[in-house]
Formats: C-alpha cells, sequence, structure tokens
C-alpha cells in the first residue's frame, strides 16, 4: 500500500496531511468493508452524522471490539495506519513508531447528508479520513460549490487573534486520505447528489 504525500496545511499548532491511496488498495478496503457490513455494528445517529439518509459502521473500538473482521481486512487496515505514521514522520510530526488504533469506522451517506462541525475527543491522536466513494462528477457550472466538500477550522482555538483563524476547503475525492490532529474542528457540506463513503479512523500516538 502507497502513500503518495500531496499538500501539507499548517496555521500554528495546526495541520492537514493531504495524500493519496493507491487505487488498489482502495478497492480493497472498500470491498472488504462492503462484504461484511452486516458484521458491524450499525448507527444511523451520531451527535456529528446529519440526514436520514447516512449511517455509520463502526469496524473497530480498542474497548468495545478491538478486532478486525477477518485478517486480509486486519492487514489492509495495519498498512494504512504505517502510511499514516510515515505521512506523519515525513513532517515530524511524531517520532513514534509505534502509533495504535483507537478507532476505525465507516460512513456512507445518500445525497443530502452531512456531518455538522465536530473533533475527536483523544487529543493525544490524530484521525484519518480515506474516501472510498464520492459521486459522480458534478455539472462543470457546479465546480466551484461546496457541496460534499469537508472544511477544515485551523486555529479555531488557539489564537487570540479572531482573524488568524483559517477555514480549508477540501474537494472529496477517491483515493483522497486526509490526516489531521483529533482537536481540528471539521465537518462537511451537504452532498446534493449521489452515496459517498469514506473510512475513518482515530489513531493514538
Amino acid at each position: 500500500m502507497s502513500v503518495l504525500t500531496h499538500q501539507f496545511y499548517q496555521k500554528g499548532i495546526n495541520w492537514i496531511i493531504e495524500s493519496y491511496l493507491d487505487k488498489n488498495s482502495v478497492e480493497q478496503l472498500k470491498k472488504e468493508i462492503n462484504s461484511n457490513l452486516d458484521l458491524l455494528h450499525k448507527n444511523t445517529y451520531s451527535s456529528a452524522l446529519q440526514g436520514k439518509n447516512s449511517t455509520q459502521y463502526w469496524i473497530y473500538d480498542h474497548q468495545v471490539h478491538p478486532k478486525f473482521f477477518n485478517q486480509k481486512f486486519t492487514e489492509l487496515m495495519y498498512d494504512l495506519k504505517d502510511g499514516v505514521n510515515d505521512a506523519l514522520v515525513s513532517y515530524n510530526l511524531t517520532k513514534n513508531t509505534s502509533i495504535k488504533f483507537e478507532s476505525a469506522w465507516s460512513i456512507i451517506g445518500d445525497k443530502n447528508t452531512y456531518c455538522r462541525i465536530h473533533n475527536h475527543p483523544n487529543i493525544d491522536g490524530v484521525s484519518s479520513v480515506l474516501y472510498l466513494q464520492v459521486p459522480e462528477v458534478v455539472k462543470e457550472e457546479d465546480l466551484n460549490s461546496p457541496q460534499g466538500q469537508i472544511y477544515f477550522v485551523l486555529n479555531s482555538d488557539n489564537s487570540t487573534d479572531d482573524l488568524d483563524s483559517q477555514v480549508i476547503h477540501i474537494t472529496p475525492e477517491v483515493g483522497k486520505l486526509l490526516i489531521f490532529p483529533n482537536w481540528l474542528l471539521h465537518g462537511t457540506y451537504p452532498q446534493m447528489e449521489g452515496a459517498r463513503q469514506t473510512l475513518n479512523t482515530n489513531l493514538f500516538i
């Protein structure tokens, strides 16, 4: 599994790594998740999910069910974890070579679903979002629309100057992998068409 670092955003102590995962790995991860949906705990509502057509599938929780559902998926997820760690090391964001999973889940959302602005509770960790499926290409006249985009608020809670905050918008693409600190505020705009699926992780560092 290869992770190609593409772009790095930083403001104060906040940062985002935007990378891409190879197509074959993305397809394998998506296949393993979707062929085992019946084994996963389904959650149609969380504090972040908004929209009646959105479902969250819990894949891993270090306290409740600390085991992936098969050996193949375990290997794929640990490859993903290693890729995240390599990206962190490349930007001197960690010297730890043994980061560990805290949780992992997949969100499948149809049209009009979104995630409200939120962050993740483990302040010592990092999060990742991998896009497994995104809606078909939007109409050309809509290319500048924020629909379906994920946004991050950099420096939202660590600045004495409100003008020092910065909102980063990133357009979903299959294979795009985003890595960021758990405390970073983020959310998604509603997508107007099609389905979107992500693989999300929280990791201890």
